[in-house]
């Protein structure tokens, strides 16, 4: 999910600059540097056998501490299941360990649905996989009991739009998670204000969230504070019932001990997670 540099900025820049529009750039920054956890310069990222994304489903969980306790907790019972943004699939595989009846994932880019489709292949999982922008998603109203999207939305250009989809895709009482840049986080200020001041980014027009392109993945990575998210949902008529944050196993700051580093990322992670529910109708 992060970078300390992004080797794709020309790529991103030429293509917004070619097509002269902001979706097709932001699909074309993905297709090129699709979500494998390899470090981001590598110049061989890409999965091509049954043993590479077992490393890459072993370290969705592993880098995400969240989500290695969440999955264990989580009861799918036959519920109805949508993931939007499936990147590699790993989620698909935990979200069928967890009792979904059925689970539809859809992704913006090609290379992803690919992808997702070859991982579940080699473990006799079975999915809808589908090439889908989340900003059009067509699927019939009241078509799932569970909504899963994590580190995916904030990456739209309009992740609003996104956001519209979901009371109506979800059945009263439906429920779902999301994970979003926090933007009340130690990374957002810390990293930002390096490149502004010691970078002297300042000089040149750049602020706090401009700045983040430097460091941070996707054509768009858009931030938001936990009292923020949560009233966007209200908003949409969905109730938010539990924020946590949260942040990628690696060690937050260097040097600092493991019960300090563990107290930042519980008050300051980069990762702001949000459990919603879609109200009954009162009768």
């Amino acid at each position: 999910m992060a970078m300390t540099s992004n080797p794709y900025m020309e790529t991103w820049q030429v293509a917004d600059q070619s097509t002269g529009h902001a979706n097709a750039a932001n699909k074309t920054w993905w297709e090129t540097a699709a979500m494998t956890y390899e470090d981001w310069s590598s110049d061989d990222r890409e999965p091509r056998n049954k043993q590479h994304f077992e490393d890459i489903n072993r370290a969705y969980l592993a880098q995400n501490p969240f989500l290695a306790d969440y999955f264990q907790r989580l009861d799918l019972s036959a519920m109805r299941v949508l993931e939007i943004g499936c990147g590699m699939g790993s989620a698909i595989i935990n979200l069928t360990k967890s009792g979904a009846a059925s689970v539809t994932a859809i992704d913006l880019t090609e290379k992803a649905a690919e992808f997702s489709k070859l991982n579940l292949a080699h473990f006799g999982i079975e999915a809808d996989v589908k090439q889908m922008d989340a900003e059009q998603i067509d699927f019939a109203d009241q078509s799932f009991d569970f909504i899963y999207s994590w580190g995916v939305i904030h990456h739209s250009r309009n992740t609003d739009q996104i956001l519209d989809h979901i009371p109506r895709l979800l059945a009263p009482g439906g429920h779902g998670v999301i994970m979003v840049y926090n933007r009340n986080s130690l990374r957002y200020y810390l990293k930002g204000l390096y490149q502004l001041l010691v970078k002297g980014l300042a000089f040149k027009g750049e602020n706090l969230a401009s700045v983040q392109k430097y460091f941070t993945d996707g054509y768009f990575h858009k931030h938001y504070s936990p009292g923020e998210f949560r009233n966007i949902l209200r908003n949409k008529g969905l109730t938010p019932e539990k924020t946590s944050l949260s942040h990628m196993a690696k060690r937050y700051l260097p040097l600092v001990p493991t019960p300090l580093d563990n107290f930042l990322k519980r008050k300051f992670g980069w990762l702001l997670v949000v459990e919603f529910r879609k109200p009954k109708p009162l009768r």
